[in-house]
């Protein structure tokens, strides 16, 4: 219940009364930002006291923990100037620790598109807090962005392990496994979330555009016929399919595409003409333009009445370029930089965690099993006599006298047990 709560209501405050709260829901309550839990039977004044306090600091926040909420809601709803202003109050207060503040500069390299930062900043940050559920999320949505998803799914896993109620982790371990080529871990996760609650949205959400392309395409059908919107999830497949076309998977886009179509449920008529049109598009972008006349053509009869024009419009443009021979010339943004593209030429900064190897191999470790990650990093030139030393050629013993039993006694101790 809370979990749809905070999916509706994500900065609402939540306070319990109850009894039953078991250990294991507890940090998932945390996570869920609850405010605090009363057991009965009620203490009255203690309840009303507690109320007092949360209204006062929703309307004016000094603690350090809803002051963190807040910038999170304020950056996620885009409301910079308000988050910029809370964040100089924490950053500035001496009481609140360093790895608290380290957290809300990688949340707002993390808003600015800055993923290769913020994912370094909470890995400095998870080193004074190993088991942190939120920075380990946090960094495991980061390396999402980055593309690099099997290290997301670690992160992941080691936040679900100490957290196992999390729909929406257990959604983002489906979408990191899915693009990892893990179908197993992916539908594992899914099932996990089914059990907790299957009509969650955001699981619906997710599993959606996995059923597209994995199937079976009825389930598809099923999970997009009982969602609220699918617009989010249509925007996905088609910029996927767009990428895979762009990167020379013209096929595998192609079929995307299809996939898409044949999983759109009789009562989403009007986004299954726009995916339609947009195969058609993908078709004429690729040089098939007799593809993408048939194509139109298929759109055009289903009615569509939204875009009804720009299917006309571009069908007439194919029709003229088939009959005189012009190429067919398209209004492209190829030449605007993308986030990902920004990260790819930040990623040789200086101080930068250098693989995706050494993040999972921090993530996994548990406490005692790390002995050296690196020893030291010298910036200075090396002194000439080290370099000597480091450019001689190194000097071996011969094997006989490795093989004798007189080397270091070890033969001759085996022997004498």
């Amino acid at each position: 219940m809370i979990q749809r709560i905070r999916g509706k209501y994500p900065s609402i405050p939540i306070v319990i009364l109850s009894s039953l709260v078991a250990d294991d829901d507890k940090p998932l309550i945390q996570e869920m930002g609850v405010e605090t839990i009363h057991e009965k039977p009620l203490q009255k004044d203690a309840f009303k006291k507690n109320l007092i306090y949360l209204i006062q600091q929703e309307r004016l926040p000094a603690n350090a923990s809803v002051l963190e909420r807040k910038i999170r809601q304020f950056l996620k709803s885009g409301k910079l100037t308000e988050a910029i202003a809370i964040k100089d109050q924490f950053i500035n207060n001496s009481e609140i620790p360093e790895v608290h503040k380290k957290r809300i500069n990688a949340e707002f390299c993390y808003h600015n598109e800055d993923y290769v930062e913020a994912r370094n900043l909470a890995i400095e940050a998870i080193k004074s807090d190993p088991n942190s559920i939120y920075l380990l999320n946090f960094i495991g949505k980061c390396l999402m962005k980055l593309a690099d998803h099997k290290a997301a799914v670690m992160c992941f896993k080691k936040a679900q392990a100490l957290s196992p109620k999390n729909i929406e982790r257990l959604c983002d371990i489906a979408k990191a496994s899915y693009e990892a080529g893990d179908t197993e871990t992916c539908e594992k996760a899914l099932a996990q979330g089914k059990a907790l609650d299957r009509e969650n949205e955001g699981l619906r959400e997710t599993e959606g555009p996995i059923r597209i392309d994995l199937g079976p395409q009825s389930d598809a059908q099923d999970i997009l016929a009982e969602m609220e919107s699918i617009q989010e999830l249509v925007s996905y497949m088609n910029n996927k399919a767009v990428a895979l076309t762009k990167s020379g998977m013209i096929k595998e886009g192609i079929e995307l595409y299809h996939k898409t179509i044949a999983s759109m449920p009789a009562n989403k008529k009007d986004t299954k003409c726009l995916v339609m049109y947009n195969l058609g598009l993908a078709f004429a972008k690729h040089g098939d333009l007799k593809g993408a006349k048939a194509q139109l053509e298929k759109t055009l009869a289903e009615n569509p009445e939204k875009i009804e024009r720009k299917c006309h419009s571009l069908k007439l443009r194919i029709e003229k370029s088939l009959e005189t021979g012009a190429k067919l010339e398209f209004i492209t943004n190829d030449k605007k930089e993308t986030s990902a593209e920004k990260n790819d030429k930040n990623s040789s900064k200086d101080g930068e965690v250098e693989d995706s190897v050494a993040v999972i191999g921090y993530i996994q470790s548990n406490p005692g099993e790390i002995c050296c990650y690196k020893v030291f990093i010298n910036p200075e030139e090396i002194a000439d006599k080290w370099k000597q030393i480091k450019d001689q050629i190194p000097h071996f013993k011969p094997r006989k006298a490795i093989e004798r039993e007189e080397a270091a006694g070890l033969e001759r101790i085996m022997k004498a047990s």
